[in-house]
């Protein structure tokens, strides 16, 4: 199991190190750091701030241009101060200094608030991982129990049921959901109740104690795992009636084990195994998809950073959050790999 794991981490250093070159070339041709100058009258505060983030670098000299008499002039800037210009970094070059830079934690501020980087990414992954802990918490034992109970009885009245209400969960866009849910938990049971406060609060995750804190995360929750629990039941199901019907599990019951362990033991454990990849990819890309329902609830999470820092262009925060999304993947997917060995060792032989 040991080599089994070094031989996963191995695999995926090269991948982040791709995931990493990819990110900040999307990033450097796609967003202009500069744009939020593009209003200045002063020519070089573009160059200072080139300098500062590494685009540029001295030695700087003053431009030169063309007067209207044909002779060479040092262009000017509305002061009257000389207008610099600064020699290009190249692209390899920024990427070697930006991660090395980035080992050192030595990142730029926010252009939006002036605050460190590290600081900001931090505070929204602590409430991110809030929000995607409990949803994936609830969602796995929802959708573990519904699913086996499906697979084992099939084409029961709950296994209608189940699959009905799977396909209408998968239906309802989130952002629907979550207004549906905001306006009946916080909005109709308060004033249908006459109650001082609302049942489940709509904003924030903040709290004064664990009933407030579940109050608080009751409809985050709920519209993150709607959805999450539809799919993760449906790759249960069909994955446990694969299960079901291998030769081992007839052998199970030939050999006069009980149907609860037969399911449990036997059944569970190798219908678990699909349903792995799918959690980790989806929780995964849980750190940087939650933008719609941390921006219904106000909850200052990664989502909600990137929304706000794409709208106001600040590079110095969507490069780090990219990589980092990025990273969160690549880690579960090899999380992923892991369960497998664990799961199966029939995977760590091959």
């Amino acid at each position: 199991m040991v080599t089994f794991v070094i031989r996963r981490v191995a695999l995926s250093i090269p991948v982040l190190l791709v995931a990493s070159v990819l990110v900040f070339l999307f990033v450097r041709a796609t967003t202009d750091p500069l744009a939020r100058l593009a209003q200045v009258n002063d020519p070089n505060a573009k160059t200072r701030l080139a300098l500062q983030i590494g685009l540029q670098e001295e030695p700087c000299r003053p431009v030169v241009t063309t007067g209207p008499d044909g002779n060479a002039i040092e262009a000017k800037t509305p002061g009257g101060q000389p207008v610099l210009g600064c020699k290009k970094v190249p692209v390899a070059t920024q990427y070697a200094r930006y991660m090395g830079d980035l080992a050192r934690r030595e990142l730029p501020a926010s252009q939006l608030t002036g605050r460190p980087v590290s600081q900001e990414l931090r505070q929204a992954l602590g409430s991110t991982i809030q929000l995607i802990f409990w949803g994936v918490l609830v969602a796995a034992a929802i959708a573990i129990a519904c699913g086996v109970y499906s697979a084992v009885r099939q084409y029961s009245l709950l296994d209608y049921a189940f699959t009905g209400l799977t396909f209408v969960a998968l239906a309802m866009p989130p952002f629907w959901f979550g207004l549906m849910a905001i306006q009946f938990g916080s909005v109709y049971l308060r004033d249908r109740f006459n109650l001082d406060d609302p049942l489940f609060y709509s904003i924030g995750i903040e709290s004064d104690g664990p009933l407030s804190y579940a109050r608080h995360l009751a409809l985050p929750v709920a519209t993150l795992g709607v959805q999450i629990i539809a799919s993760w039941t449906r790759f249960q199901r069909s994955s446990m009636l694969d299960v079901m019907n291998a030769d081992y599990i007839r052998t199970a019951k030939a050999k006069g084990l009980s149907r609860a362990k037969v399911v449990l033991k036997h059944g569970l454990r190798n219908g678990l195994i699909p349903l792995v990849t799918v959690m980790a990819i989806d929780i995964g890309s849980l750190f940087g998809g939650l933008i719609i329902t941390e921006q219904i609830f106000s909850i200052p999470g990664m989502g909600r950073l990137f929304f706000t820092s794409l709208q106001n262009g600040d590079v110095n925060v969507l490069l780090p959050w990219l990589l980092l999304s990025a990273t969160f993947v690549i880690l579960f997917n090899l999380l992923a790999d892991v369960l497998y060995g664990a799961l199966d060792p029939r995977i760590r032989v091959s």
